[in-house]
């Protein structure tokens, strides 16, 4: 890694892949905090909707926050909860369907989370059967879903050999601070991963969040599924995911965004890839932007902090900070950075 690209790195997220970068939270975010990871760089979020039997009472204004700010993708996730006394697996989808739309929920795509083998039961068997009755009744209901898991997880809780999650789009953990999939090796069926979870527990922004990362193109495929949701405030939501294999190639929705009085067109490929209302995604040659700006040439550029490089590696800016190729770097008071170290482990959540 050369100077100049270790101190972009240093100093936001966004500039470290050619590829989209977001985040992943448990706890309640506010609209100053959504709006100071998207500073930072963050183009899409990931926010627990259900765990422990139960809708999770943070998500809607969380979510709504993660819109206001106008993030390109707001995805949410499922948390089974598996013990004798919860809800059956069909029941806890159901039970987050019922909230999402009773709460006006505006998503993307819900991803269920697979992990933490030691709330789960130690037959596989029995597991096998929760997972397919998670996945058959979000297809009834028409999420587009995707699971999120790791080789060791899910080997330990559903089998090495169980593959029926194949068809679904992937986001696996490998926390080795790394936005790209040079380490991920094929297994249950899955070759190719649609996101990575590279950095978990990272403090910034008045919240807690763990870093994700997605490549801005991925392979097509066949499933299709939509979820509506409907309800006060006034909003719509219809969206519509095609899948081949394990990718979610295209989301498109219909709803309020920034306030959510108002009504405006959300279009999104690739998990966020791309949104035509309030934000506008164009790459060339490995290039990334956010926020209605363009990048080519292997250039990168963001809104708000301005962080920017060009093509030479002659200069990068960020805020009030300006680093130059010899390694050389002045602050000047530059927001936080997604700057916290990896370090490996079979989940982050």
């Amino acid at each position: 890694m050369n100077k100049l690209f270790a101190v972009v790195c240093f100093l936001g997220f966004l500039a470290c892949a050619s590829g989209l970068l977001g985040v992943d939270l448990d706890v309640p975010t506010s609209l100053t905090s959504f709006q100071c990871l998207k500073k930072a760089g963050a183009s899409f979020a990931v926010v627990r909707c259900y765990t422990g039997g139960a809708p999770d009472a943070a998500c809607p204004k969380t979510v709504m926050s993660a819109w206001a700010a106008n993030l390109t993708s707001v995805q949410l996730y499922l948390t089974p909860c598996t013990t004798s006394s919860c809800p059956s697996a069909s029941a806890q989808v159901t039970g987050l369907s019922t909230f999402i739309e009773a709460n006006n929920i505006k998503h993307d795509m819900l991803w269920l989370d697979i992990s933490a083998p030691t709330t789960w039961p130690t037959t596989p068997s029995s597991n096998q059967i929760v997972f397919q009755q998670l996945v058959s009744t979000a297809v009834q209901l028409n999420f587009a879903v995707g699971v999120y898991t790791t080789q060791n997880d899910w080997f330990t809780i559903m089998g090495s050999t169980f593959t029926s999650g194949s068809s679904l789009p992937l986001t696996y953990a490998y926390l080795d601070g790394e936005e790209n999939f040079d380490d991920f090796v094929p297994f249950a069926g899955w070759t190719q991963p649609h996101g990575k979870q590279y950095k978990a527990n990272v403090n910034m922004c008045s919240t807690t969040v763990d870093f994700d990362y997605r490549p801005l193109v991925e392979p097509t495929t066949t499933a299709t599924s939509t979820h509506a949701a409907t309800g006060t405030p006034t909003a719509t939501a219809a969206h519509a995911a095609t899948h081949t294999g394990n990718s979610n190639t295209g989301h498109a929705n219909s709803a309020n965004s920034g306030s959510h009085t108002g009504s405006s067109s959300h279009s999104a490929t690739s998990g966020g890839v791309q949104s035509s209302s309030t934000a506008s995604l164009v790459s060339s040659s490995g290039a990334q932007s956010s926020g209605n700006l363009v990048a080519s040439s292997g250039s990168i550029s963001t809104g708000p902090p301005n962080l920017s490089s060009s093509g030479s590696d002659s200069q990068v800016s960020s805020g009030n900070v300006v680093a130059s190729s010899d390694g050389g770097a002045s602050s000047g008071g530059a927001s936080s950075g997604f700057s916290s170290s990896g370090g490996y482990s079979s989940s982050g959540r």
